[in-house]
C-alpha cells in the first residue's frame, strides 16, 4: 500500500500544469477527495466500501465520465450506490465545462501513473 501512494503522489507532482489540468487539479481536491484520498489513490470510507484509485477515470471517455459525476452509473450502466449518492447531493452543481476539467486533470493523471 505504502509503495502505491507514494506512486500516487509522485504521478500527481507530474500532471503537465496546463491551466485546464490545474483547474481539474482543483476541482479533484475539492470534489474527490474526500472519498478517494488526498492523493486520489482511494480509500475504503465505509467498513467494506472502498472508493477506488481515480486512475480508474482513465478508462472513461468524457460522455461516460459525465454519466458517472451526473447519476453515479459506471460505464456499462452499473449504478454505484455510494456515488449515486455523492453524485446528486455533492456534484449536482458541477457544469459540463467543470466536468470536462476534471476529467482532463484523472486522464493525465491515468497517463503518469501507467508510466
Amino acid at each position: 500500500m505504502f509503495d502505491s501512494r507514494k506512486r500516487a503522489i509522485s504521478a500527481l507532482s507530474q500532471v503537465p500544469r496546463t491551466a485546464l489540468a490545474e483547474a481539474g487539479r482543483r476541482l479533484a481536491t475539492l470534489n474527490c477527495s474526500g472519498c478517494h484520498n488526498a492523493d486520489l489513490s482511494g480509500k475504503e470510507v465505509k467498513p467494506g466500501e472502498m472508493a477506488p484509485d481515480l486512475m480508474i477515470a482513465g478508462a472513461y471517455d468524457l460522455a461516460a465520465f459525465k454519466t458517472l459525476l451526473r447519476t453515479g452509473r459506471a460505464a456499462g450502466g452499473q449504478k454505484l450506490k455510494l456515488m449515486a449518492t455523492i453524485a446528486k447531493s455533492d456534484l449536482s452543481h458541477m457544469t459540463d465545462g467543470e466536468i470536462a476539467e476534471l476529467h482532463s486533470y484523472l486522464q493525465a493523471r491515468a497517463q503518469q501513473l501507467s508510466r
